[in-house]
């Protein structure tokens, strides 16, 4: 009986390792995409890549307002919960009523970003640029008002880039684009 016993557990344990020496290779599945994904995860992307990322949603931001209105662009370019900051007034708060804020305006908003920064984890940066207001669109017209802006941008979960932060305030247009000594 001792040794019906014994070979029992032997062929077990035997039958055991067979089947743990089949599985492994599976059960490592799970693990070496998560792996791959937290190694992924764990490298600081590319400064000057999400600058130009940063620049990039900018400027198709600025083309968007151009060719469909600020209430468009604000619209589809501001987070759910993105705060607007204008000169006179208070914060405006939430895509849709940054978006409504811009409705049925008349005139021209332009603007250009001269430079971008992004935080080590790729997902959150400013950019800086001069806006211009025309009250009068017609070629060769001169702004009303010009100055500069902040607009800070964070990535959303599906990869695209939202504005979290936008913010913007008059100046002269001689007044020169950057202060020295802002990084680049």
């Amino acid at each position: 009986m001792g040794n019906t016993g014994a070979r029992c557990g032997a062929a077990l344990v035997n039958g055991r390792r067979k089947l743990l020496s089949r599985l492994a290779p599976l059960l490592l599945l799970p693990v070496l995409p998560g792996g791959l994904l937290m190694n992924g995860c764990s490298r600081n992307p590319d400064p000057a890549a999400v600058r130009d990322e940063l620049l990039a949603a900018d400027r198709a931001f600025a083309a968007m307002a151009l060719e469909q209105g600020p209430a468009a662009a604000f619209g589809r370019w501001a987070a759910d919960d993105a705060v607007l900051f204008r000169e006179g007034g208070g914060p405006i708060t939430g895509g849709e009523s940054i978006r409504a804020r811009f409705e049925g305006g008349a005139g021209l908003l332009l603007w250009e970003p001269y430079q971008a920064q992004a935080g080590a984890g790729g997902d959150l940066g400013y950019t800086l640029g001069r806006w211009s207001w025309y009250t009068d669109t017609e070629p060769g017209a001169d702004p009303d008002q010009t100055g500069f802006y902040v607009t800070i941008w964070r990535r959303q979960p599906d990869g695209d880039w939202r504005f979290s932060f936008d913010s913007g305030v008059t100046a002269p247009d001689d007044v020169p684009p950057a202060p020295p000594g802002l990084p680049d």
